[in-house]
């Protein structure tokens, strides 16, 4: 099952995002390959990037855009010149 959740730790950066005026820019997609992650458990809201060795490949989104008041949407484009690698994880981050 595939699951999405904000984390404590991207609330606690909006938040501080947000006093201090800045932006909320989200600009780049994390592929890993996690070993041992259960899709069916739910993603722990403490969670952080994964460690580098598990990393596979990050790339700059590619769009984005809101769906509604309360939605935006991000997207990356993986062309047939990237990498042979599996994975399990993706995270959007502020590189």
């Amino acid at each position: 099952m595939s699951q999405t959740t904000i984390t404590l730790a991207f609330e606690q950066w909006k938040a501080q995002q947000g006093a201090t005026g800045e932006p909320v820019l989200l600009d780049e997609f994390v592929f890993a390959n996690v070993p041992g992650l259960d899709p069916d458990q739910p993603v722990d809201r403490n969670e952080t990037l994964p460690p580098a060795e598990q990393i596979v490949h990050r790339q700059a989104v590619s769009r984005k855009g809101v769906v509604n008041d309360n939605a935006v949407v991000h997207s990356v484009v993986l062309g047939a010149d990237v990498g042979d690698f599996s994975f399990n994880w993706i995270g959007l981050i502020n590189k």
